[in-house]
């Protein structure tokens, strides 16, 4: 019988017994003593005497899994998982020399270890496939956002006649725009791009838009119609003829030509109350006074302007648009207006009447003192041109107005009576200045001249605190939040206490038109880059400092201005997270309008639209615009992460 020994010094040898060995076994490299190993390979095994299990041939304790494929030894899981299926390094050789192809066994280390490896090396591989796929998919994804993802696309269009007035062209939902003209209405499905339905009216005046309902005053009657089929939803909840209706939440006023308020409730249609115009101590009066007016000067033309020539002629026709975008800072020019000595008016359920007492009118100096201008006769600038034109057009404007502005300072009595509680006494108090009357959520405000009065829902004065600057006529000036009340005049603008009337802060800008908040709860403010000078000199042109459309975010707790925009464009829209710009301009030189949206972070412009059209109106939804043409409606939208 052949054995084969792994000598300890790493030499393979075999020796052939029959019997143990009585003369020694050395091993022929180190001469190692082996005699005792290769004895026992003969002596019975006690384990095989007790249970005739077979144990390996190397390590006698451990019982036997497999035999060596080439010397058929008895193998242990010790022995597989140094050497596999083979024995020893002889069996290997032998292995080799005879051709025999040996399974690799899963238990050998270097085999497991080599397949670890291999499994790394394919994760590794996965992952850095899976990395340069979606490189290359977020890459192909900023490009396709690039240059047309971000940009708004035609997403609906529908011919419409816009020949007529446009009532309202607004969004209802986000899939719904709703068209409202004076003799038809028409409800759209922008997703489906379809008409849900039309409607035919005779002189369509108003359009409220409820959360349930679409109210509509057409022809001196009211309809209630319901947003996706058209139908009538509910019978008209007034009697008498419908002079006006105003919606505030879920309730409807209605005011009709018998002097009645009738409140509906907007969402069911149902009339909650019916109050009569209570009895008063004022009475409507005939009376009107008009404004005294300045004679054109009848000295004649300034030798200097008629001597200007031609070059002063071309700036002055070049100069026309520049002059009437300046003319638009004459804010509540008064002069030559009518002012009626009694009005009365209805604001949702209060009945608001001023009475002229005393009769008193400023005349105040609005152009700068005229400066000389002599015209070279030769070496004629551009500087000189546009000083020469300047001249020209101020004093025209002289001419008409007299460079003066008359202020309304006159004491007016006025009555505030809450329609709802008729066993209220109503407030009535003189103030001076043309009085104003605007109601909003859970307050209602006076202005009159440089003073601004605030009461409740109730009737009840809450306090009075006096303005810088008295405010834009037909500019609703406020805006109520939960954070307070914001509201500006023709060149402040203040945040107060709604309860106590406190300035929290107050920030000097003139010509604010319009305060907007987004999702975030922060203030943006449609203001301009004039001067305070402008309005103590509200009829002067000035080409040297043409006044810019400015565009501010501040934060609404501090008043601190967070960034803001000058020159890009006329109008700003908030909608959700999304702010834009437009700019437009209708004309025989060009026609066109602009978007531009903005990052709300930090004011920079993320992209800019064109069309060589102006629309007759805009409405923004999140990432939906929305453009009525004279012969067509169109939805824009763009893709939004």
């Amino acid at each position: 019988m052949i054995f084969a020994i792994q000598c300890s010094c790493g030499t393979p040898y075999e020796v052939e017994m029959d019997a143990p060995a009585t003369e020694p076994i050395l091993c022929p490299t180190c001469g190692l003593d082996a005699t005792e190993f290769a004895n026992q390979q003969f002596a019975p095994s006690e384990n095989v005497a007790a249970d005739d299990a077979i144990y390996c041939h190397q390590h006698s304790d451990q019982p036997a899994e497999v035999y060596c494929l080439v010397c058929e030894k008895p193998m242990c899981g010790y022995c597989m998982q140094t050497s596999g299926f083979i024995c020893s390094p002889l069996c290997k050789l032998r292995a080799q020399q005879q051709g025999l192809e040996i399974p690799e066994c899963d238990r050998q280390d270097s085999v497991v270890t080599r397949r670890r490896g291999q499994g790394r090396k394919l994760l590794a591989l996965g992952i850095n496939t899976l990395v340069a796929g979606l490189v290359i998919a977020l890459l192909g994804g900023w490009i396709w956002y690039t240059f047309w993802g971000a940009k708004p696309a035609v997403a609906f269009s529908t011919p419409v006649s816009a020949d007529y007035d446009v009532e309202l062209c607004r969004f209802l939902a986000p899939q719904r725009v709703i068209f409202a003209s004076n003799d038809e209405i028409a409800v759209f499905d922008t997703a489906n791009k379809k008409q849900l339905w039309s409607r035919t009216f005779p002189d369509v005046s108003q359009v409220e838009i409820g959360q349930t309902l679409l109210w509509v005053l057409a022809d001196g009657a009211l309809f209630a119609l319901h947003p996706e089929s058209g139908e009538e939803q509910a019978p008209t909840p007034s009697k008498g003829r419908v002079l006006s209706i105003s919606l505030a939440g879920d309730t409807l006023f209605v005011i009709t030509n018998n002097n009645q308020l009738v409140v509906v409730d907007a969402t069911s249609g149902r009339v909650v109350a019916e109050y009569p115009a209570p009895a008063g101590t004022l009475h409507a009066e005939s009376e009107r006074f008009r404004f005294p007016t300045t004679s054109p000067s009848e000295d004649g033309d300034d030798p200097a302007v008629e001597s200007a020539g031609i070059a002063a002629a071309a700036m002055i026709n070049a100069a026309a648009a520049a002059a009437e975008s300046v003319s638009e800072i004459d804010w509540d020019t008064e002069g030559g207006s009518d002012l009626q000595s009694f009005r009365r008016e209805y604001t949702q359920d209060v009945k608001f009447e001023a009475k002229l007492i005393k009769e008193n009118i400023v005349q105040r100096e609005a152009m700068k003192p005229p400066e000389a201008t002599a015209l070279k006769e030769e070496g004629i600038t551009v500087g000189d041109t546009l000083a020469m034109a300047q001249h020209i057009m101020n004093e025209q404007r002289r001419d008409v107005t007299g460079g003066i502005e008359h202020v309304d300072e006159s004491t007016y009595r006025v009555q505030l009576h809450h329609l709802a509680d008729q066993a209220a006494v109503p407030w009535t108090g003189d103030v001076i200045g043309r009085p104003q009357f605007f109601s909003l959520k859970s307050v209602d405000l006076l202005v009159a001249g440089q003073t601004l009065l605030t009461f409740d829902k109730q009737g009840k004065k809450l306090w009075e605190s006096k303005l810088s600057y008295p405010i834009t006529r037909n500019i609703p000036p406020a805006v109520e939040t939960s954070g307070g009340l914001y509201f500006f005049d023709k060149g402040v603008l203040t945040a107060f206490d709604t309860a106590t009337g406190t300035v929290r802060w107050r920030l000097g800008s003139v010509g604010v038109s319009k305060l907007q908040f987004d999702d975030a709860g922060m203030l943006y403010v449609s203001t301009t880059s004039a001067s305070p000078e402008t309005i103590r000199y509200s009829q002067q042109i000035d080409f040297g400092n043409p006044t810019q459309p400015l565009v501010m975010k501040v934060d609404p707790a501090s008043g601190k201005i967070l960034w803001q925009i000058e020159k890009i464009g006329d109008r700003c829209y908030v909608s959700g997270k999304f702010v834009y710009l437009t700019s437009s301009r209708g004309g025989m030189s060009e026609t066109y309008f602009r978007i531009y949206r903005i990052d709300p972070k930090n004011g920079k412009q993320l992209w800019e639209y064109y069309r060589p059209e102006e629309p007759i109106s805009m409405d923004f939804l999140d990432n939906q615009i929305l453009a009525l043409f004279p012969n067509r409606l169109e939805v824009l939208r763009f893709f939004s992460p």
